[in-house]
């Protein structure tokens, strides 16, 4: 009796079995298509399995898998919505108060854009530190590397002018710390020397807009996250180091 133990052997069998002699009987033929239909099953019953894998694999991945709505994200989206409402604010401060002569080129009295490092920065101490900072030590923060004809320290040095020549506009100003700013951004807390600074509700229509679809359930995650900012970063807890071997946390 031969024996065939996988697909090809099988296809070659009976490919050829019509070449053979007589030897390769009724039986024999049967024998090899009983063969190749049992291999057959096996391998649709694999892929079915790996299937099945794949599938859960693939559930696992969307769980986990991060969008807009995740913790992170909306900590992060909050902190670039203050700090990018903030510097036009105080863009528009400086151009007031200089009556339009703000100069340009290197001169340029602008705060320009800053590198990412505070906004996108997920350590737990940064943050609860971060949000006591005041706007002076925010945005003297070094500028973008894609701003190459500024020095980095371009926002920092106008900072020291603008305290210096106008030092009766803009102390009260930046010394307001983060979370300050962020209440009276969100309409908890007025303070008066940010009057005129664009509101979170003012920012609605836009942010409704530009997500389209799941835009009105992303402005109240972004309100609800605003509002309980202070709390959640105060109550967030360090992640537990692991050790290289990825054991476990190390105790």
């Amino acid at each position: 009796m031969y024996h065939y133990s996988n697909e090809k052997e099988n296809h070659d069998f009976i490919n050829n079995i019509k070449d053979e002699d007589s030897f390769f009987k009724e039986e024999y033929f049967n024998h090899a298509i009983n063969l190749y239909t049992t291999n057959e099953k096996n391998f649709s019953c694999n892929n079915t399995l790996l299937n099945k894998k794949r599938n859960n694999d693939d559930i696992k991945k969307s769980k986990k898998k991060h969008t807009k709505f995740s913790y992170d994200n909306l900590k992060h989206k909050c902190k670039h919505l203050v700090i990018e409402s903030l510097m036009k604010f105080i863009n528009e401060k400086i151009y007031e108060v200089y009556e339009g002569n703000i100069g340009n080129g290197l001169t340029i009295k602008k705060l320009l854009k800053m590198n990412q490092s505070q906004k996108a920065n997920a350590n737990v101490e940064f943050n609860k530190k971060f949000i006591t900072k005041n706007l002076k030590e925010i945005f003297s923060q070094d500028i973008t590397q894609k701003i190459s004809l500024h020095e980095p320290d371009h926002n920092k040095r106008l900072i020291d002018t603008l305290l210096s020549e106008k030092k009766d506009k803009f102390e009260k100003l930046f010394n307001l710390t983060f979370i300050q700013c962020l209440e009276h951004f969100v309409g908890d807390k007025e303070i008066e020397e940010l009057k005129g600074l664009k509101l979170f509700s003012e920012l609605k229509e836009e942010i409704v807009k530009k997500y389209e679809k799941d835009g009105e359930s992303y402005y109240q995650n972004l309100n609800i996250f605003l509002k309980e900012f202070e709390n959640k970063i105060n109550r967030a807890k360090p992640r537990k180091k692991r050790n290289k071997k990825g054991l476990g946390p190390i105790l």
